[in-house]
C-alpha cells in the first residue's frame, strides 16, 4: 500500500497523477475484499492516550502500542468467531515479521490464548494485504485527525469507507479511559506517587 500511495515500486510507472487508473484499481481491490473477506478487525490509539494511562499504570512495560493494538485485534477476532458459532475453527494470529516489540507480543499471545503468534514475511503473507491496505487506510484517518476535537468517521477516506460499509467490521478505538480499564481488569500496578 505504501508503494502504490507514493507510486514507487511495482507502482513507479504509468500510476502516479493517473487518477482514474489508481481509483479503479483501489475499487476492484475494495470489491475482492468484499467477496473474500468475512470480517475486518482493527485497532489504533493516540500516542497521547498512551502516555497519559502510562502515567498512571505501568502500561509500557505490560504493552507497548504496537503490541496493545495487536492483542486487541486478537481479542476483537476471537469474539467475533465466537458469536458467529466459529470458535471450535483453528485460527492463526499472524503479524507482520520484523515489527517492533514482537517479543512482547508473542509472550501475551503465549499467556492469554496458549499460542504463538505467527510471523511472516511481507512477501509470505500476500494472502494479508487487504489486512495492510486497511491498516493503512485507519492509520491515514488517525493521522489527519485533532485528537482533541474531530469525529473519527468525518475523515473517513472513500477508500476505507467503501470498506466499512461493504464487509462486516470491528475497530477497536483505544482510549486513555480504555487503556487504563484494561489495566485495572488485568491487575497492572499502578505507578508510585512521587
Amino acid at each position: 500500500m505504501s508503494e502504490f500511495a507514493h507510486s514507487t515500486g511495482q507502482f513507479a510507472r504509468g500510476w502516479k497523477g493517473n487518477e482514474a487508473r489508481r481509483q479503479e484499481f483501489l475499487r476492484r481491490l475494495v470489491q475482492i475484499a468484499v467477496n473474500y473477506v468475512g470480517c475486518w478487525i482493527g485497532a489504533a490509539m493516540f500516542k497521547s492516550d498512551y502516555e497519559k494511562a502510562d502515567k498512571v499504570y505501568r502500561v509500557h512495560e505490560f504493552l507497548q502500542p504496537y503490541p496493545f493494538c495487536s492483542i486487541t485485534c486478537i481479542a476483537l477476532a476471537s469474539e467475533w468467531a465466537t458469536r458467529h458459532h466459529l470458535d471450535y475453527l483453528p485460527m492463526e494470529f499472524v503479524f507482520e515479521a520484523g515489527d517492533e516489540h514482537w517479543g512482547q507480543l508473542h509472550q501475551r499471545v503465549l499467556e492469554d490464548y496458549k499460542q504463538a503468534p505467527v510471523a511472516r514475511a511481507k512477501e509470505q503473507a500476500m494472502a494479508l494485504q487487504v489486512a495492510d491496505f486497511a491498516a493503512y487506510e485507519i492509520r491515514k484517518v488517525y493521522m489527519s485527525v485533532d485528537e482533541e476535537s474531530d469525529d473519527l468517521t468525518s475523515r473517513f477516506r472513500t477508500t476505507l469507507g467503501m470498506l466499512v460499509v461493504n464487509i462486516p467490521h470491528k475497530w477497536g478505538n483505544m482510549t486513555e479511559v480504555g487503556i487504563r480499564t484494561i489495566m485495572n481488569v488485568r491487575g497492572i500496578p499502578k505507578r508510585s506517587s512521587p
